[in-house]
């Protein structure tokens, strides 16, 4: 998976052959730098579709899922000035920030001076797969700096976003890819060093904001492709994908 991390599968036990098909169960090990994370397989794993005519049926499960993009979604703390040239709304967040912070209620506020922004992914990110949907939730906080009269960073206000994002999954040359849109976002004020604000004014330019600035970094990791295994000598492509409750299944 690029420099991130390798993958590998390994049978979890004899597998089942019948006159009619055969049935493989494999864990998956995760080498990270040079720690290994075994994802075991399920005792009691959910029943992939029939075959319907088609040679293979390729099951990952939502555990797995979950395991491989908490490692696959490391995301570096970006920090971003608030110009026009960052992303294409900036002109009016400053403007409602300003308003939040104007001089009758915080005369102390360094709202003229340039603003940043810090973006950081927190908490636990965790995909769930449901009948034909595949959501991504996560979360990040938001933190809101002016520059002070001494010169230093003067922190405003801090917010938390929490994503849901859906995800169209596709597969090219034996991986597995997703590409992400919002479908969601809850901003939650986390603090404020001038007492509590309406942060409801924000949310249509923060989630602009993200859409420029943040979901380019997710897609890209998304991007990076997990391989899938090569059964019988048989490699994945375009294959035909259903999504359960609990698994994505790939026929060819």
């Amino acid at each position: 998976m690029g420099s991130t991390a390798s993958i590998q599968y390994q049978l979890a036990r004899k597998p089942l052959i019948t006159s009619a098909y055969f049935v493989f169960e494999m864990h998956m090990i995760l080498r990270v730098k040079n720690h290994f994370l075994t994802i075991p397989f399920n005792p009691s794993p959910i029943p992939l579709p029939s075959l319907r005519n088609n040679a293979i049926s390729l099951g990952l499960t939502q555990d797995s899922l979950n395991m491989i993009l908490g490692v696959l979604l490391q995301i570096p703390k970006q920090e971003l000035i608030f110009t026009k040239e960052t992303f294409s709304g900036a002109a009016e967040l400053i403007s409602v920030i300003t308003d939040l912070f104007s001089h009758r209620k915080c005369p102390k506020c360094p709202v003229n001076s340039p603003l940043k922004m810090v973006i950081t992914l927190v908490g636990t990110k965790r995909i769930v797969l449901q009948p034909n949907s595949i959501i991504l939730r996560l979360s990040v906080e938001i933190s809101i700096l002016a520059t002070s009269h001494s010169g230093g960073p003067h922190g405003l206000f801090v917010l938390r976003a929490n994503l849901a994002l859906g995800l169209h999954a596709s597969v090219h040359d034996n991986k597995l890819m997703f590409y992400s849109k919002i479908t969601s976002l809850d901003l939650i004020l986390v603090s404020s060093e001038f007492g509590p604000i309406e942060v409801s004014g924000l949310v249509k330019w923060i989630k602009l904001l993200l859409i420029e600035t943040y979901l380019p970094e997710i897609n890209d990791r998304l991007n990076t492709g997990i391989p899938l295994p090569s059964l019988l000598h048989v490699r994945v492509n375009y294959p035909v994908i259903e999504i359960i409750q609990g698994m994505i299944v790939f026929c060819v």
